[in-house]
């Protein structure tokens, strides 16, 4: 990430990551702390990589660096909904580990519960899910005034379901990462082998995310196209 959206090089990406490791503001598998400020993060990484090589090419791009890092906690949540949200409310969703949707102008949000009425692990049971739909107030009636809410608010958001299954497998893998560290996966071929697994499911399965979801807004917002125009003929 740091590569690709701070323009770094791999060498300075690396010292860069593993100055934020020593830092305690990521963790062994690059997942960066929610409680940091930029203030914070800037001072302990000016420290580190004043000792370091590629220190100069870290001072260049430092802005984006900062970016970059702060961003990354809530990274793929951005990639669909921009600026449309503050960085406080970014930050209560992953806290939360809220899912979150979109569809049309409106912001869906989702939570499920653990398996309910369940007799023995293992078996079939199902679970809860609570949607909260934030609807619109842009200004797209032919009044000027906010668009009616529909009976019904509209269903729920087409991505979660795939959104959460692959979240789930991201998550395991980065666990899988950090233990293959712990373990000293740098120290013999069979944890060096366990970590690049790990590292390759953590790149595939972020990918599959990053792919997939304009897939889905296309998906999203032509049905909500759909709606509207058939709302337009029938008025």
């Amino acid at each position: 990430m740091l590569h690709d959206r701070a323009s770094l090089s791999s060498e300075c990406a690396d010292a860069v990551l593993s100055a934020c490791e020593d830092a305690g503001i990521c963790s062994s598998d690059g997942a960066v702390d929610l409680v940091i400020s930029r203030e914070g993060v800037g001072n302990a990484l000016d420290e580190i990589m004043s000792k370091r090589e590629r220190g100069e090419e870290y001072v260049e791009k430092k802005k984006d660096v900062l970016e970059t890092l702060m961003r990354s906690r809530y990274a793929n949540l951005y990639s669909l909904l921009k600026d449309n949200l503050s960085e406080e409310s970014y930050l209560g969703i992953v806290r939360n580990q809220i899912l979150v949707d979109v569809q049309g102008e409106d912001l869906l949000f989702q939570i499920f519960t653990c398996n309910v009425l369940q007799r023995e692990a293992g078996d079939e049971a199902p679970f809860l899910e609570f949607i909260q739909r934030v609807c619109s107030e842009c200004s797209a009636g032919p009044d000027g005034c906010p668009l009616p809410v529909k009976p019904g608010c509209g269903g729920f958001g087409i991505r979660n379901f795939l959104t959460l299954f692959l979240s789930i497998e991201v998550s395991k893998a980065m666990r899988e990462c950090s233990l293959a560290k712990s373990t000293g996966g740098d120290d013999d071929d069979d944890g060096s082998a366990a970590l690049s697994l790990s590292r390759r499911k953590v790149e595939l399965f972020t990918s599959q995310l990053n792919e997939s979801n304009p897939i889905l807004t296309a998906i999203s917002d032509a049905m909500t196209a759909e709606g509207r125009a058939e709302t337009n003929m029938n008025a």
